[in-house]
């Protein structure tokens, strides 16, 4: 296969980017919701990339930023009063900002529909065919509709952060429903999509309400976990590979091994060398490569 000379621009310009920073200036971020400690902490320090990302690896998240932006821009030209990536920050360690912040009184006067509270938080996910399918069920080769797993509750979680943090910085604030969005970059196509009887937005899309008593527990605990690493590292102390499973449990991840978090990790030759367990951080590799 040839090398490309214009195709591979735009993956390539979005790998280049630097990071975004976190929304307030805190160590850790709401979107960490779920992931590995120590990566978090890896980030958190500024340490150098051993594993950057390539142009492949910059595809996904590039569209889905596309996809974002548009929605966004959509969604204001309807919802007069959304507000888009609102900042918070919850303690001394972790901020973020959420995809739209939209008046429950808005959304009634609109649809009908009664979400309670004074506002609803909207959260978007964009994903490929096999992510997409599983959350709503969908079985492409025998064009059967099964059961909804509905989104992760990492994503749960991170929304449930960024509504926890907004409740704490404006009093006059209650969110009581989370609309998780999920995208896929491929639509169901025509035929299979007769078949199984489904049409429009639902060849595409999928949009779950997720009530307080569903998500605010998630965030709480996820707070906490966060704040913990947040000390450690404040302490000095390299956290563990640990990160919470899609059943909620603890999962200790392998960057050995097959583990995906650690496939599209920035800091897996790092981690490798750092060994297992908790460690000090003068004691980190990170020492030796730059900070």
């Amino acid at each position: 296969m040839t090398e490309p000379i214009l195709t591979g621009i735009l993956a390539e310009t979005w790998a280049a980017k630097p990071d975004k920073p976190t929304a307030l200036g805190t160590p850790l971020r709401y979107s960490g919701s779920h992931g590995c400690a120590r990566q978090m902490a890896y980030t958190a320090l500024g340490a150098v990339k051993t594993d950057p990302m390539d142009s492949g690896d910059s595809w996904a998240p590039g569209i889905g930023t596309v996809i974002h932006e548009a929605m966004q821009d959509a969604i204001a030209s309807v919802y007069k009063t959304a507000q888009f990536e609102y900042m918070s920050q919850l303690g001394k360690y972790i901020s973020g900002a959420t995809d739209a912040l939209v008046t429950s009184q808005e959304i009634l006067d609109t649809t009908g529909v009664n979400l309670y509270g004074t506002h609803v938080l909207w959260e978007l996910k964009s994903m490929g065919e096999w992510a997409f399918d599983k959350q709503v069920g969908y079985n492409r080769k025998s064009l059967k509709v099964f059961h909804r797993e509905g989104p992760k509750i990492g994503a749960i979680t991170q929304a449930g952060m960024n509504a926890l943090g907004i409740e704490a910085g404006d009093s006059n604030i209650y969110i009581q429903t989370i609309l998780m969005g999920s995208v896929c970059v491929s639509a169901l196509s025509v035929n299979k999509a007769r078949a199984m009887g489904l049409s429009g937005f639902d060849r595409y899309g999928a949009e779950f309400r997720i009530g307080r008593d569903e998500w605010e527990p998630l965030a709480r605990a996820e707070l906490a976990r966060l704040d913990a690493i947040g000390e450690k590292v404040a302490a000095g102390v390299l956290p563990d590979r640990i990160a919470i499973a899609d059943n909620g449990g603890d999962a200790y991840l392998n960057p050995r091994g097959k583990d995906w978090q650690c496939d599209y990790c920035a800091f897996r030759a790092l981690c490798v060398s750092d060994g297992e367990g908790e460690i000090a951080t003068s004691d980190s590799w990170m020492t030796r490569v730059g900070v």
